[in-house]
């Protein structure tokens, strides 16, 4: 899963965006985030929670293994 756009808008990910990538729900993006199953996000300030495209691409491309908390 190679990222097309390398613009500064596309290196950070919602929950959300997350979802969408994966063709997921955002409450199973949330459980994967507890229990640890999916690359930890990154706290920019309280409530705002993001995951790195990069890390959520080389996760994927890993074949989604499951991670250490």
């Amino acid at each position: 899963m190679k990222s097309t756009k390398e613009s500064p808008d596309n290196l950070l990910l919602t929950r959300s965006d997350v979802a969408k990538l994966l063709q997921c729900s955002e409450r199973h993006v949330a459980r994967m985030e507890k229990d640890g199953l999916i690359p930890r996000p990154v706290s920019l300030r309280e409530r705002c929670i993001r995951h790195s495209r990069k890390r959520i691409e080389e996760w994927v491309d890993a074949g989604c293994p499951a991670l250490a908390v």
